[in-house]
This record gives C-alpha cells, structure tokens and sequence, in this order.
C-alpha cells in the first residue's frame, strides 16, 4: 500500500544549559520537508550532510532523508549519510616558523579523501606537530585527524561507511547518534570547514597556519546500506 511521503533534511542542534536543577541537555529539532509524494519505495541520491559534535553530544547535525506521514510508521524517519566528496582547499601548504622550529604540510585533493604530507619538520623546542579538523563558524568543535614527530604521509576521509538510520523524533538526540555510531566525535561531512596545523611548544602554547576548506558532493554509486535504530 503507497505510503505518503516526505523528503527533506532533518536539523538538530543540542548544548548543555544550567536551569534550576543542574545542567539539561537540551535538544531542538525540525525537518525541512522539500517535496512529498506517494510510494512504497523511496530512492536515495547523494546529499549533504554534516556531522559536528563534540564529546557531550554539543553541536549540530544536519542529515537528508524520509518522514512517513501516515499509518502505522506515522512520523518514522529515515534518514541517510551517503559518503560522497570532492574537497577544495583556500591553500595547499601550511607553514609554521618559530624561534628554532619549523614545520609544513602539505594537503592534495584525493579519490573521496585528501593526502597530506608532511615534507619538513625541524624541533628544537616543539614536542609534537597535529593535524586538526575544525567545524567553521560558529561550530568550534575539534577533532585531531594526526599527532606525529616524524615526517610523514597521510590520508583522511570523513565517514566512510553509508548509513541508513531509522528513527522516530521524539527519541533521536545528537548524543544518541554518536553511541550508536560507536564514535566519540564527530567534525564529519559536507560545507565549511578549516584544516588547523600547528606545533607544540609546551603546556597551552603553539604556533598554528590554518586553510579553510570546502567538502562537496561528488556522485557515486553505492548500493549497500548499513541500518542502525535509534530508540
């Protein structure tokens, strides 16, 4: 029997606020619906998504898919991450020059990902280079992607597996997404973003270069899903 159909983008935002009784976990939630049609089958295309959290479940999240609007599964949502992207970087090699150190990288677009290489790196004072991954505006959740010594090569993709994730409304929260994903953070996706290199030279003290970068959806076939539920 056709069921009646919503296709949108569901957008959550979450932060701990201090209230009369201690600290809440407050969540708000909307879906954006963009067109609705009649079916029993629903296609899934490639869609932006973006996944920045930190390790209490604080940011937002913004992901493509269904809302059922009728009968039993009325509300139900199922939504998808499809691992799909073409970066684009404001600038290729980041430097870092100290008193007595120095550092570059060096990132390059690849296949569904981007390589870095870390081409020089000279420490007199400096402990330790790291790569980090920052979500830009106002979502200043980090996530370090590398820490070395050494020089070396490097690849980074954001998730890398397709998920299809059946939920309902009122139990989906962002801290719920992260368990059941089995990650502790996440700076994950399409949109805005800044690659942060930097050294350290002590306790809260180092030296940075940072490029803003682009992560676009780039067609790909996939064809297996793994479901997970939220409940």
């Amino acid at each position: 029997m056709p069921l009646k159909i919503e296709r949108g983008f569901l957008n959550l935002r979450a932060s701990w606020r201090l209230g009369g009784r201690g600290f809440r976990y407050m969540v708000s939630k909307s879906f954006t619906p963009e067109e609705s049609f009649e079916g029993e089958r629903a296609r899934i295309i490639p869609r932006p998504f973006r996944i920045i959290l930190n390790e209490k479940g604080e940011g937002k999240v913004k992901l493509p898919g269904f809302r059922i609007k009728e009968g039993h599964f009325k509300n139900v949502l199922l939504l998808y991450t499809f691992p799909s992207y073409e970066f684009k970087f404001s600038k290729r090699s980041l430097r870092i020059i100290g008193d007595e150190d120095f550092a570059e990288l060096i990132v390059e677009p690849g296949e569904n990902c981007f390589k870095g290489y870390i081409q020089a790196l000279e420490f007199r004072k400096a402990k330790r280079a790291k790569v980090e991954i920052i979500g830009a505006n106002d979502e200043r959740v980090e996530r370090c992607i590398l820490e070395t010594k050494r020089i070396m090569e490097f690849s980074h993709t954001s998730l890398t597996e397709p998920l299809l994730i059946i939920t309902h409304p009122m139990l989906l929260e962002p801290r719920k997404l992260l368990e059941t994903m089995g990650i502790k953070k996440a700076v994950d996706g399409h949109g805005s973003f800044k690659l942060r290199f930097c050294i350290e030279l002590g306790i809260k003290r180092e030296l940075k270069d940072e490029a803003d970068f682009k992560v676009d959806v780039k067609y790909r076939k996939i064809r297996n899903f793994k479901a997970i539920q939220i409940k």
